[in-house]
């Protein structure tokens, strides 16, 4: 008896995840296997080309599958399919990011009726060993910083980067009880010498750590090369009787999503970390993480918008807690649990609200009486959460922004883009516009390149290119900029930017600035939800900031997940977020065991911080 759910996943290219919520279960259906089979392939490693598998034809076959297994471990971390009438399927680049070690494949005959003839049994090949050979050249030199390393702590770890600019950390903690070694942390960090925040930021009680490092680069025809891990640095921390205050916060009322927390005495920077309740048994280390150490005092609030708009409805927490510059001699802070922050119930509460507010409409013919039941009902950020994150409100708004607009004699008239704007019109669509309008009114988006008085400052080393765009909403010839009702907006993403490193940033009248929370398409759009309109800045992070995007996708998809995270603040506390996927990340060097897909990695500045694994505690040493 079998029986599926289904998501929607939504990919751009820079392998960036955001997902809808799993649908219901489909009716089960039962198998019964014919007698009729397909014969078991013969299937051998190419003895000229390495990583190569092949298999022989078998009579009938449809097509064939393949599964690379770690012959240590038992896990698969990588599967293919082959439809074309060719017999081979080459797994070096897969092997190549995982490292050295020992693999087999487990390839079988596919049918193109089950129900008359059954697939054909899986097929294990002999033993394949991938030795340093087939790799990089390894890291020169490595050490903890205060060993004589160049780095500004004596918790960082350092390395040499010898012309190679992406390197894999991997960090364990020594358990005292049963002497084995247990998993800390991994990160990915491109273009720097140095990481302070997979362990710096991590350690809070004494104990004894080790990392090991490796170096990787892409070839110019899409392939990697990653050098062995290197031997393992082992370091004990004594943690001193001082330690930074706890801080104290609340999630900001006015703005969804946006955790804000007061200033400790003599911290150097703090550390925020999203975690999601329904997650939790799966991403023990939180969905995202915000982290920065320079300009404390600007870095007060995360905005977590977006990586709970990209996460769905749920119970949402934080945990944040101050950072110390010298963990030899003040300790950080404890991490302090946030409330719960429920937007399943938000956003339940508001599609009942919207709901109730059409068929007052519906009944009463009076849609204005029925907007402002359901202001009394929710309010307009509340609303907007709801109608970004979950389709069925959006929808309902919509339908209640069609009566609205009938019954007002209110005409919503097509988006107006300037050329310079670099915006293409015909894919600007709008919800919402109507209910902000005046009776017997036209009303439209407005969207050109920001004028010489709106323009803000753009820091050019957070940003490698950015377009301003002044959007407004005019009621004939008056522009609004605060709305009575929330407006979603879906439009293409500026010309030049890449939309796995696409930041949002709005500004208000004022010029403060505020991240705007958004989906990307997957057809060169993004959708975003606002509550008022002046100036937008579309921006792209730059690759030094540590976005990912240096970090290969390995090619098994079998665990779909896509993980949301965020950049960290960046010098000067603006808060830069990107999303990365962490799908099917790399074996761990010495233990052999697979990290769970769809962990998050985040990223602070230039530096790429740790992901959790799933069952991180079982992480033992070989």
């Amino acid at each position: 008896m079998f029986r599926f759910c289904a998501r929607a996943l939504n990919m751009d290219d820079q392998a960036k995840y955001e997902s809808s919520e799993w649908s219901e279960w489909s009716e089960y259906r039962i198998y019964t296997k014919p007698d009729k089979q397909l014969a078991t392939v013969e299937c051998w490693w190419d003895e000229e080309n390495p990583g190569v598998i092949c298999w022989n034809p078998v009579e009938g076959a449809w097509g064939y599958m393949t599964e690379l297994y770690s012959a240590w471990s038992g896990n698969r971390v990588s599967y293919s399919s082959e439809f074309r009438g060719m017999m081979q399927i080459d797994y070096s680049d897969a092997i190549a990011r995982v490292g050295e070690g020992k693999y087999y494949v487990k390839v079988w005959a596919l049918s193109s009726d089950i129900d008359t003839c059954a697939n054909g049994d899986k097929a294990t090949s002999e033993i394949y060993d991938a030795t340093s050979e087939d790799f990089a050249a390894p890291v020169a030199q490595w050490g903890w910083a205060g060993d004589g390393y160049n780095a500004p702590n004596a918790w960082n770890t350092s390395w040499t980067q010898a012309g190679i600019r992406v390197y894999d950390l991997h960090a364990e903690k020594l358990n005292s009880d049963s002497g084995a070694w247990e998993w800390f942390g991994d990160t990915r960090v491109e273009g720097r010498e140095y990481d302070s925040f997979m362990t710096r930021a991590r350690i809070l009680e004494s104990g004894t750590y080790r990392f090991c490092v490796r170096a990787w680069y892409k070839l110019e025809d899409g392939s990697h090369k990653v050098s062995a891990w290197s031997d393992w640095v082992e370091k004990t921390y004594t943690k001193p009787e001082q330690k930074l205050g706890n801080v104290t916060g609340a999630w900001d009322k006015d703005r969804p999503g946006v955790y804000c927390w007061n200033l400790v005495d003599n911290a150097t920077g703090y550390w925020a970390e999203l975690h999601k309740v329904e997650l939790d048994n799966e991403r023990p280390n939180g969905i995202s993480t915000k982290s920065m150490y320079t300009s404390p005092g600007k870095f007060k609030e995360a905005d977590f918008s977006k990586e709970i708009s990209s996460n769905g409805a749920g119970q949402y927490y934080v945990i944040v807690r101050a950072l110390s510059n010298d963990i030899d001699a003040c300790a950080n802070g404890d991490g302090v649990k946030s409330e719960i922050y429920n937007t399943r119930t938000t956003s339940d509460a508001v599609k009942e609200a919207v709901q109730e507010a059409l068929e007052q409409a519906k009944q009463s013919g009076d849609a204005a009486a029925a907007v402002e039941a359901l202001k009394e009902k929710a309010s307009i950020s509340e609303i907007a959460v709801s109608m970004q994150t979950d389709a069925a409100v959006l929808e309902g708004m919509k339908e209640l922004e069609g009566l609205y607009k009938q019954q007002k004699g209110i005409t919503v008239e097509s988006p107006v883009v300037t050329e310079a704007a670099g915006v293409d019109a015909s894919k600007v669509n709008i919800a919402g516009a109507a209910l902000n309008a005046a009776d017997d009114s036209a009303i439209s988006l407005h969207i050109d390149v920001a004028k010489e008085g709106n323009r803000v400052d753009v820091p050019a080393n957070h940003y490698a290119g950015s377009v301003q765009l002044d959007i407004s909403l005019m009621n004939g010839a008056t522009a609004i900029h605060e709305l009575k009702m929330p407006v979603t907006v879906t439009m293409p993403i500026p010309n030049g930017l890449a939309a796995g490193k696409l930041v949002i940033v709005h500004y208000d009248q004022n010029g403060k600035g505020e991240n705007v929370g958004f989906k990307t398409n997957g057809d060169g759009t993004v959708t975003f939800t606002v509550t008022h309109f002046s100036t937008f800045l579309f921006a792209e992070k730059k690759n030094e900031s540590g976005n990912g995007n240096g970090r290969p996708v390995n090619p098994d998809n079998s665990q779909n997940g896509g993980g949301t995270q965020s950049g960290g603040n960046t010098e000067n506390g603006a808060n830069t977020p990107s999303t990365v996927s962490a799908q099917n990340a790399p074996l761990s060097p010495k233990t052999g065991q697979q990290h769970a897909a769809a962990f998050p990695i985040a990223f602070c500045g230039a530096a790429a911080l740790f992901f959790a694994g799933r069952q991180a505690a079982k992480r033992m040493r070989r």
